[in-house]
Formats: C-alpha cells, structure tokens, sequence
C-alpha cells in the first residue's frame, strides 16, 4: 500500500502539469511527462531528416492530403522504403524510433515491426536477436513491447513462413494486422491470431479506418480482437460503441493520420470526442512519424487546440492508457 500512497501524489502533480502545459502549448513540458504510444510502425517511427541524414538522400513533403490509401503507400514505397532496405539502416531506424519516444515521454511502447523486414538480417534468429537486443537496451527508460506486424496483403504461404516462428519465440507482445481493410479474407488470417492468442500476444489489426463499423465489428469477431488500430467508424454505429464499451476493447487512435488520409475532414471535425463520451477506452498515437511528422505529444495538443477535447479530457485518456499498460499482461 506504501508503494500505491507514494504514487498518486506523483500522477495528481504530473496531471497538473499536463494540463497547464495544453493549456499554455507548452510543448517542452508535454514531452517531459509519462504517456504510452500504443500505435507506430517502426520503420516509419523517425523524423523524415534522419533518415535523409545517414543517407544524403533528401525526402519530399508528403501531400497536405492524400486522396486514396494507394496514394499513401506508394509515397511509402517511392521515397522511403528504398532508404530502408538494409540491415545497418533498418536497425539505426528502430534504435532511433525508441530514442525519440522516450524524448517524447512515452514510457510505454508498443512498435510494429512487420515481420517480412527479417529477410534483411542472415536469418530469423539475427533478427530476434535484435529485437531483444532493444527491449534489454532501453528497459531502464521504457518498457518497449515488440509487435509482430502482418500485411493484409501478403500470402499465407509467405505468413506462414515467418509469422509462426516469431509468434512461438516469445520476443513479440501483441501481433497487427495492417494495409487496405479491402483486401484479404480474415479467415485465410484466423489460424495466425489463434496461435498468437495461444502464446499470450494481444490481438490487434487496423479497421475502422477505412471499412465500415460492419466491417470492423467482423473483424473483432472474426479475429478475437483485444484492440483496434484506428476503429473511427465506430463513432457511426452505437452498437458497435456499446460493445467496445461493455467488452473494454481500446480504439488507439491517430488524429493527423486519421486527418492526413481524408478520413476525416479535418482535426476540429474527428470523431474521438463521440467515441470517448460512449464510454469506449481510446488512447492517442502518432502512427507514422516519417509521413505525419506528429509526436504522440504533439496530437495530445492538436486535439486540445482544435477544440475536440479539454486539458481534463486528454490527460484522463493518458493516465487511463498508463494505467491499463501497467496492469495487463497484454497492454492495454
């Protein structure tokens, strides 16, 4: 109980602080104070001038909107992806991708990394090697969660091939599934997510960003979901929204992605505001730092300046996702 009475006090204080600093845009201080990122890709998760700086190989702006999810992904494969297509790059990026959370505050990390990017290291093994090498560097400053990422759009044969390994090896916490919500049969996907559930690693995928909130509760459904990424059509649907709610299933949420791929009009128009007063657990993300060039900090202010949410409300969403991280195995 001693160790309970010593920490509110600490989390009322850091809680002032979080609020004063939103309300005077004191972006310094809203760096400095505890908060989770439950939502990144990992080789997306660094400053675009980074990469340009070990490589001398400058990358444009990406576009104020992208206009289709294909758009997004081919400014990804055009301009970013052949700068990663290494060993030595792709674990600068990672190592650095956790550098700058902790910069940012989060103590609770919860990164992508999709499997395929193992071809880049001699073997499986090498590429474990290396995700444990991270937890074990930086557990002093963060409690950093591997997570196995799946494209949609892969072949079984190939998941297959390296997702049952990596899901057995006890490196990955939780396993996503990502790209266009329009392609793939789920059930081709379900043997994948039952032996991830079997060895303890929470099952989250992307839907809800583009799909419907029909597609997204199948997805639920059919996967056994214990989080989505993204999920803002739920807000169209109460429903769906009393079940999240009643079922505690989080929506990690990324406002400037949500904002940047049109999905919704702009930041003062996002839903997550409906979406929190139905009871549903959301959290706040920043998704693609290398394309969106928003810190989770930095969406923690968009939203309070847009008028979406109050100081009270985006510090009740970050001690709610520090809290839930801290007491379940699989997170939040």
């Amino acid at each position: 109980m001693a160790g309970k009475d010593h920490i509110k006090p600490v989390e009322r204080q850091q809680s002032r602080q979080f609020i004063t600093a939103l309300e005077q845009a004191d972006i310094v201080t809203l760096r400095s104070i505890p908060k989770t990122e439950l939502h990144s890709h990992g080789n997306l998760a660094f400053h675009a001038y980074e990469i340009s700086r070990i490589t001398g190989t400058r990358i444009p702006a990406p576009p104020e909107k992208f206009r289709t999810f294909e758009d997004f992904m081919r400014y990804i494969q055009t301009y970013i992806h052949p700068l990663t297509d290494t060993r030595a790059e792709m674990e600068h990026i990672l190592f650095h991708a956790i550098e700058m959370a902790i910069d940012d505050g989060v103590v609770a990390l919860e990164m992508s990394i999709d499997g395929k990017f193992s071809k880049l290291w001699e073997d499986q093994d090498a590429f474990l090697a290396y995700m444990s090498y991270l937890v074990s560097h930086f557990r002093d400053k963060i409690d950093f969660r591997p997570e196995l990422g799946l494209n949609r759009e892969d072949t079984i044969e190939n998941l297959a091939f390296w997702a049952m390994p990596m899901i057995e090896s006890g490196v990955f916490r939780s396993i996503d599934l990502y790209g266009n919500e329009s392609n793939g049969n789920l059930d081709r996907i379900k043997d994948i997510f039952k032996a991830a559930r079997a060895h303890g690693l929470k099952l989250k995928a992307h839907t809800g960003e583009y799909g419907s909130a029909k597609d997204m509760f199948e997805t639920i459904k059919v996967l056994g979901l214990d989080a989505v990424q993204h999920g803002i059509a739920a807000a169209e649907d109460p429903e769906l929204l009393r079940y999240l709610r009643n079922e505690a299933i989080p929506l990690h949420i990324c406002p400037t992605s949500n904002v940047v791929l049109d999905r919704v009009h702009s930041m003062e128009a996002h839903p997550i505001k409906r979406i929190l007063d139905a009871g549903v657990i959301v959290t706040i993300n920043s998704d693609d730092l290398a394309v969106f060039d928003q810190t989770v900090s930095q969406e923690y202010l968009n939203l309070y300046q847009a008028g979406v949410l109050s100081a009270e409300e985006l510090d009740g969403i970050r001690v709610k996702a520090l809290r839930h991280f801290a007491n379940n195995k699989r997170s939040v």
